[in-house]
């Protein structure tokens, strides 16, 4: 098929030795694959030619970018691949950036090579990662303090793992040559060897663990294929763990125990496997429940997961959840392990907006997941899946439970169910999704009670409106009108792995170019649009001379009264009367007022005029999308600037004067700005 639609250009452009046609064919390929979307294989091949194509012209680098993205979107269980060519593209763009663009361009590339690196500590590639994540920091050191502290902590990160897998393979190494001393003698320290540090496989089938009757029920569980792994298995393993996280290590350590976080991860992930298996609301769930919900909100006290972090068959997805960063809408609380929510009343549930958070996980295409809540007033409940090429919505309302869609419409499992809204309860929801070659089968139960199935291709499952995650590969949980508490969600991989996905903050710019999540654009009119991402807006009107008009947000409050009132104080020498101020003193303060940076210069101005236009005379959708997400990075690299330089300015006048001169900057300030 691809070879009939494009065989007489692919042999036309072979044949010529100019890149700009080969350029064209990228282009095209790529719009060709954007409507393509009944026949996957053949948008891969497309996309594939595409990149193919666009890497041949210097100028042609965005366009393979934009294929790349496109790939990874489709294909995420391959994420892996596209990573690899997308690290490699941004090296090759941030060479050839010009001085301008320099800063945004590095930024990218830096969350890229932290991406990368994280990715070849999970493959124990650790020489690999650490000259990614030195090259990240090379990038980190010309742009901010945040950045390097992001740098620095991944890099702690790698190191300790890389400490605990040498440690563990020197234990192979002399269980291997029967070396007596290095036999574990404690829980903790079988833990250290065997919790989730090694990978399945040669080392550990390798161990003789001997008459030790634990050990060998221990190392017998990580022998066998995780398909074969029981639930009874998994309770016994994260009760494991959970005890030699909280044992004290042999010597006694000064602090807690050694790797005690990475134990009660792997704690984590084996009873999440249990709760995604095992669905029967019997004592057993609910004692693996509260100590899954122990182990969680102890996690939650800790740092967000390094994707290598992550367990590769299963997870307690509210444990990766950073709600400043994965909330999408509504009112988000972690509570004791779980999460609550809040969602505003509605009229009608099919026009209401809901409470959406991003699991920023991918269970990959073959997994079951289970989520535990309870409505306390709310109208619906429910998951966003991934499924291969799709998206669907698994929604428990009313007195139904409906999938989302299913060639655009809503398929009704179960009509005849309790009303949720009055049904305060604990239930747990369960879906099985299994994805082969395009198609997909979908099992659905609700308190270990089937209630529908359903086959079809992957391709027929859209994401209804208001549902839509920053990643598609990703697991999200929303809420409609009104409260609910959820004490768990938990996912068991069945096949590949589970990957803990790079989800951009609000403000900050997705690695993909798509647009920032905070990004808004009106177009007032014909002549005038305006855009706002990060604190800044930028109006254009062509009936309007200057130029566009730009506002910044202030980094704070704070910041925001020393900005409008020393100014204000300033304004007038008779203002200063009350502090007595000497001329020297005077011409101080006066310069220090003068310092105030500014928002922005002409020349910003004038680049952000030039971006806008690159924008309006773009004609392809990708070409269009590309100019786009360009003006939003001159955006961001504008406010991340000017708040900088705002806060630093804010806190040296705070520093260099006196208490009297202060407070009363601030009065001036809060009356300014009406606080």
């Amino acid at each position: 098929m691809f070879a009939s639609i494009w065989g007489a250009q692919i042999t036309r452009v072979d044949g010529t030795p100019s890149p700009k046609d080969d350029l064209e064919l990228a282009k095209k390929l790529i719009e060709s694959a954007r409507v393509a979307v009944e026949s996957p294989g053949l948008q891969r091949l497309m996309l594939e030619k595409a990149y193919s194509y666009a890497m041949k012209d210097p100028a042609g680098t965005g366009d393979a970018m934009h294929a790349v993205m496109s790939l990874r979107k489709l294909f995420p269980t391959e994420g892996d691949t596209w990573d690899d060519r997308a690290v490699a593209l941004q090296e090759k763009i941030w060479r050839a950036a010009p001085a301008a663009d320099r800063l945004i361009i590095t930024d990218v590339y830096r969350r890229m090579l932290q991406h990368a690196a994280e990715r070849q500590v999970r493959l124990n590639n650790y020489v690999e990662s650490q000259n990614l994540v030195r090259r990240a920091a090379e990038m980190a050191r010309v742009l901010d303090a945040e950045a390097i502290e992001e740098v620095k902590e991944l890099t702690r990160a790698i190191t300790d793992r890389q400490r605990v897998d040498k440690r563990a393979t020197d234990l192979v190494e002399a269980f291997a040559k029967g070396t007596a001393e290095a036999k574990p003698t404690t829980l903790a320290e079988a833990a250290e060897l065997l919790g989730g540090v090694l990978p399945r496989g040669a080392e550990v089938r390798a161990l003789p663990m001997g008459d030790d009757k634990v050990l060998t029920y221990l190392s017998g569980v990580l022998r066998q294929p995780a398909s074969k792994t029981t639930s009874v298995q998994a309770a016994w393993m994260g009760d494991y763990f959970r005890q030699a996280a909280d044992r004290p290590s042999t010597p006694p350590a000064k602090g807690p125990t050694p790797y005690r976080v990475a134990l009660l991860r792997v704690s984590a992930a084996w009873y999440a496997r249990f709760l995604a298996m095992h669905l029967e609301l019997d004592s057993e769930r609910l004692r693996v429940l509260l100590a899954s919900q122990q182990v969680a909100e102890e996690l939650s006290r800790g740092p967000r997961p390094q994707a290598f972090e992550l367990d590769r068959y299963g997870a307690a997805l509210l444990t990766t959840v950073d709600v400043a960063r994965n909330r999408i809408s509504g009112t988000w609380a972690p509570t004791g392990g779980g999460m609550t929510v809040t969602s505003p009343a509605v009229a009608a549930l099919a026009t209401a907006t809901p409470a959406l958070l991003t699991l920023p996980v991918s269970p990959g295409e073959a997994y079951e997941i289970t989520m535990q809540f309870m409505a306390e007033g709310a109208s619906g409940i429910g998951l966003v899946l991934p499924v291969g090429a799709g998206v669907v919505t698994i929604s428990r309302s009313g007195t139904a439970c409906t999938l989302s869609e299913v060639k655009t419409s809503a398929l009704p499992l179960n009509s005849a169910m309790p009303d949720l809204a009055r049904d305060t309860d604990r239930h747990t929801l369960y879906a099985r999704v299994v994805v082969r070659e395009g198609l997909a089968a979908i099992l659905i139960a609700y308190d270990g009670v089937e209630i529908g199935r359903w086959e079809g291709k992957a391709t027929d499952l859209t994401v209804p409106a208001g549902y839509a995650l920053p990643d598609r590969a990703a697991v999200g949980v929303f809420a409609v009108g009104g409260k609910a508490q959820i004490t768990d969600i938990s996912v068991n991989v069945l096949r590949g792995q589970a990957r803990l996905l790079p989800i951009a903050a609000p403000d900050e710019l997705p690695l993909d170019g798509s647009r920032p999540r905070d990004a808004v654009v009106t177009q007032i009119s014909p002549l005038s649009s305006s855009y706002y991402h990060n604190g800044v807006t930028v109006a254009f009107d062509a009936a309007v001379p200057g130029g566009p008009r730009l506002t910044i947000t202030e980094p704070s409050q704070e910041a925001r009264i020393v900005r409008a009132g020393f100014p204000a104080l300033m304004s007038n020498s008779a203002n200063l009367a009350p502090l007595r101020t000497d001329y020297n003193r005077y011409k101080q303060l006066l310069a220090m007022v003068q310092s105030a940076p500014q928002a922005y210069t002409a020349a910003d101005a004038q680049k952000l005029h030039q971006l806008h236009r690159d924008v309006e005379v773009a004609v392809a959708t990708d070409a269009k999308q590309r100019s786009e997400s360009v003006l939003f990075a001159a955006m961001h690299l504008l406010g991340d600037r000017y708040r900088r330089a705002s806060s630093n300015w804010a806190t040296s006048i705070q520093k260099n004067t006196s208490a009297e001169e202060f407070q009363l900057i601030v009065k001036y300030g809060k009356t300014a700005v009406g606080g």
